[in-house]
């Protein structure tokens, strides 16, 4: 449970100490029956099972949580029609939480579009969507996972939305004025034939941040992220592995702008393919590009991004490794279209040989550009942060536009000296690569000074109330279960360890964890954010 969860665990409490509160199935055994039943400010508390159910919230107020949460609570739609449906003018009162919600198959609705197979969200209804599993749910139209129509502002947050599938928007479409908040979720596996693999935006400004975007499955166009006359602020999100295969016309395997004016900053982007664009592809569009990481990205055409009448300001971001037959790291163009790029502090690896400059585009260099491999941990294996050797690290502009106080990780910008180049800034931080499944291998890894020593704490909770240490705050109980020196950070800025996750824990059991850098007293000595392992 991240620190977002616990927050939104703790006022669902809140609600059931003031409400009345309704069980399933001792008072009702279907979850619907108990719906119809709730009052405004109830709370319907379910426990585990599965419930072949098609559910409706019918404009009520009411939080409809599970008891032990989604591994072991699950809303079977059995194809017969929507999972969860929010039509009624509902608002964040309205919360569905803690629930697998699966085998959906979005009814016929407006206009004869199938939308929304696992939720569907109409008319201004804006509910809290927060700790599911959204998976294996189908529209034959729009919006496998999730569909917003009309003003519908959900804060959709800390979801796994995967294996649904569509048309357009595999996991999340937004359609007309939809200002919702996607945060923290995983975005993953979802198959569309046309546009959007992971989320389709239309005529929405939302906000996108936190997310990890891996599609793995090629879509026509835009393989991750699909942005249609629409501006959203995309922030902080690992959008990786992302495929669009159509020839000639497969734009964007990562993110896909059209008609748009984004802010993105803090994003990873990297490893995805497409004939135009690997990483970005932008047409009428007119993008800021703030600390990001663009790597590894593949494409015939703009392997980093490619520009067809649009352009952009790019400050503080990483292009290296991308790969095109013209234009590896990026490609403007064409004379009838022309582009631009202002870029300024930026390592674009190659220079200006690795653009592609049609007639009548331009790329303008600024102060502040590197031609450097950037030095990250592990590119191959997806770890874009910054070594202690980056020649990115304090390389950055302080004053770059919309420059975000913090990186992609929510690691504080330039606390250790100038803004780094990239989605990552250098900082003190515990993190883990793998995936935690029973009996499997776990790498944490501690960033923080070279030769400091490295210890890490680990419990079974984590304090609302964090101890205040001269180190910075401590947020597992004291003493924890278990803690200890691990080592000494190398010479690259990264200590790893590898952990081993017990083969009896189950799915959904969880662990917090917390690193410190530095010998205790030492005057460069800190502690890391607190991190925590769920079991898969």
């Amino acid at each position: 449970m991240r620190l977002a969860s616990l927050v939104i665990f703790l006022s669902l409490l809140h609600i059931q100490g003031s409400s009345d509160t309704i069980y399933v199935p001792d008072d009702f055994t279907a979850i619907q029956d108990a719906i119809s039943a709730a009052s405004q400010g109830d709370t319907v508390i379910v426990r585990p099972g599965t419930y072949p159910e098609n559910l409706d919230f019918n404009g009520k107020a009411i939080t409809v949580t599970s008891e032990l949460g989604p591994f072991v609570t699950v809303v079977d739609g059995r194809r017969a029609g929507r999972v969860v449906s929010f039509e009624n003018g509902e608002g964040l009162d309205s919360v569905i939480n803690g629930f697998s919600l699966t085998n959906g198959k979005a009814p016929i609705g407006l206009w004869g579009y199938y939308c929304g197979g696992g939720i569907g969200c109409w008319y201004e209804s804006s509910p809290t969507i927060t700790n599911n599993i959204i998976f294996n749910n189908e529209a034959i139209h729009y919006g496998g996972g999730i569909f917003c129509y009309d003003r519908s502002s959900p804060i959709i947050s800390n979801n796994i939305i995967e294996e649904n599938s569509g048309q357009k928007g595999g996991g999340i479409f937004l359609d007309s004025h939809c200002a919702a908040e996607i945060t923290r979720n995983t975005i993953r596996d979802n198959a569309v034939d046309d546009f959007g693999g992971g989320i389709y935006c239309w005529l929405s400004d939302a906000r996108i941040a936190d997310n990890t975007v891996t599609s793995k499955t090629a879509t026509y166009q835009a393989g991750g992220i699909m942005c249609n006359s629409s501006s959203p602020t995309i922030e902080n999100n690992e959008i990786s592995l992302n495929a669009a295969t159509a020839p000639i016309a497969g734009w964007g395997g990562g993110i896909v702008f059209v008609d748009a004016y984004p802010v993105i900053a803090n994003n990873i982007i990297a490893r995805n393919w497409a004939d135009k664009g690997g990483g970005i592809y932008g047409n009428y569009a007119s993008i800021t590009i703030t600390n990001n990481t663009i790597v590894d990205n593949t494409a015939a055409h703009g392997g980093g991004i490619y520009f067809a009448y649009a352009s952009a300001t790019v400050t503080n971001t990483v292009l290296s490794g991308n790969a095109a037959a013209e234009g590896p790291e990026v490609w403007l163009g064409f004379s009838t279209y022309p582009s631009t790029i202002d870029m300024s502090y930026s390592d674009l690896e190659g220079g200006q040989g690795s653009v592609f400059v049609d007639p009548g585009s331009a790329l303008n260099l600024g102060a502040g550009m590197i031609d450097a491999d950037p030095l990250l941990v592990d590119r191959a294996g997806g770890d874009c942060h910054l070594t202690w050797d980056s020649p990115c690290r304090n390389a950055g502009d302080d004053a770059a536009p919309g420059l975000p106080t913090s990186d992609f990780e929510g690691d504080p910008r330039g606390l250790l000296g100038a803004a780094d180049i990239g989605a990552d800034e250098y900082h003190y931080h515990l993190y883990g690569v793998g995936d935690p499944v029973p009996g499997g291998a776990v790498e944490l890894k501690i960033v923080g000074y070279p030769a400091a020593p490295a210890m890490i704490a680990f419990d079974r909770e984590i304090m609302g109330a964090p101890l205040p240490t001269i180190h910075g705050d401590f947020y597992l109980p004291w003493p924890p279960l278990w803690y200890g020196w691990i080592g000494s950070v190398p010479g690259n800025g990264v200590l790893a360890v590898t952990a081993t996750i017990p083969a009896g824990w189950n799915a959904g059991e969880e662990c917090f964890l917390q690193g410190l850098a530095g010998p205790w007293g030492g005057p460069l000595t800190r502690l890391t954010n607190p991190m925590a392992l769920v079991v898969e």
